[in-house]
């Protein structure tokens, strides 16, 4: 019993502990966002790609059809109801011209809608309500996550990012605001926390480590700015750092692999995945060190398991955002 009641307290200890940092964060990260004037442009382009309604980019085309029109026509309408009406119509054209995609009148206005949507020269006034649309959620484009997919893939960076700032914008809609991008950095870097302290506390020098860790780093310039600045790097630190922490379980349990691990090692790749690419990067080089280590010690079959959970992930990965090939091998971004 005495035993027991030790450890309640070394937890209810540990508990409080780590709230008061995660208060104290919240705390200067609020006091810094709130000090926050002007954007980079950047961090304004974060807001359109985000809610413009199948518009990557303000555009002044002098034709008035662009990609929305063309959604709405041929896409995915603005319900569930349209999108199966509009699959069965284009299944009917395309079956007027033996299904040759680049003869149908589908083609021919998705070229028309291209064009004009690419068109971001203009000689004239622009009004600052055009901006606006381009910036906020309008009351029927909340919730759009396909105008989100649509939009990052004529820009250079994977959609999560973007997602999760599109939600929150349709949450507390009604104008633009950067406490509804920095809502999200708050969250992710508190979880950021939470990760850190775990994986400092189980494999990188116990409990009283971890606590001057986090310390350090929430009082640091990079945290701060991670947390103002409206991009998706906040997101990236969360997924690197859970990364790195399930990493440093594989080899705690001398790189034997379950499924529960895998999925959880899957999930973190293609959360890193999809959120920048410069993720792939860093996890090339951990996986490197891990095979490295695991050819060291001799864990074959372990290996051929980690390389089957990367081949897996990054499968998925190319299958859920094909994208990236684009960006990446023919993109400025991957030059």
């Amino acid at each position: 019993m005495q035993l027991l009641h030790k450890f309640k307290g070394s937890i209810t200890k540990q508990t409080l502990a780590l709230c008061l940092i995660l208060v104290l964060s919240l705390g200067a990260m609020i006091y810094y966002g709130s000090q926050k004037e002007g954007y980079h442009i950047d961090e304004l382009y974060s807001y359109g790609l985000a809610n413009s309604e199948y518009l990557p980019f303000m555009h002044f085309g002098v034709s008035g059809y662009d990609v929305k029109d063309w959604m709405l026509e041929y896409g995915a309408g603005e319900s569930l109801a349209d999108l199966f009406r509009n699959l069965f119509r284009d299944f009917r054209i395309l079956q007027e011209c033996d299904f040759d995609w680049q003869s149908s009148e589908i083609y021919r206005k998705y070229l028309i809608a291209q064009a004009n949507s690419s068109d971001t020269y203009t000689t004239t006034w622009v009004p600052g309500s055009d901006y606006q649309d381009y910036l906020q959620v309008s009351d029927s484009n909340t919730f759009n996550y396909a105008s989100v997919y649509y939009n990052q893939r004529g820009d250079v960076h994977p959609p999560l990012f973007y997602l999760f700032l599109h939600t929150t914008c349709s949450i507390f809609r009604g104008g633009f605001s950067k406490w509804q991008g920095m809502v999200n950095n708050f969250l992710f870097l508190c979880l950021t926390l939470l990760v850190l302290f775990h994986m400092v506390k189980q494999y990188l020098g116990g409990r009283e480590a971890a606590y001057g860790t986090l310390l350090a780093y929430f009082l640091s310039c990079g945290f701060l700015s991670t947390a103002v600045f409206l991009r998706m790097y906040a997101l990236l630190t969360l997924t690197v750092v859970l990364c790195t922490d399930l990493h440093l379980a594989l080899a705690a349990r001398d790189y034997r692999l379950d499924r529960k691990l895998v999925r959880r090692l899957i999930l973190s790749l293609l959360a890193g995945y999809m959120t920048q690419y410069y993720f792939v990067l860093f996890a090339i080089g951990l996986a490197l060190v891990t095979c490295i280590r695991m050819i060291l010690l001799r864990k074959w079959k372990p290996l051929l398991s980690y390389l089957l959970t990367l081949v897996g992930a990054a499968a998925i990965g190319i299958v859920l955002w094909p994208f990236s090939i684009k960006h990446v091998f023919q993109g400025y971004r991957g030059r």
